[in-house]
């Protein structure tokens, strides 16, 4: 998938779509207890990827790390 050459918003979102659907379950079954849990914290990446996009000065055409 290809996230350039359109508006911002729309590729951070795609991005956000993205991860979301490679954030797997991990399903750990003891006994009768059922544990779910995800590969990564989803809202903690979502809150650092817009950060990171929204504090990046885009008029330099690098990304500042």
């Amino acid at each position: 998938m290809k996230y350039g050459y359109k508006c911002i918003l729309a590729a951070m979102e795609q991005v956000l779509d993205y991860m979301e659907a490679l954030n797997d379950t991990a399903v750990d079954v003891k006994g009768s207890l059922r544990k779910e849990r995800r590969l990564f914290d989803f809202p903690c990446f979502r809150e650092a990827w817009l950060n990171a996009c929204l504090h990046n000065r885009w008029s330099s055409k690098t990304l500042l790390v």
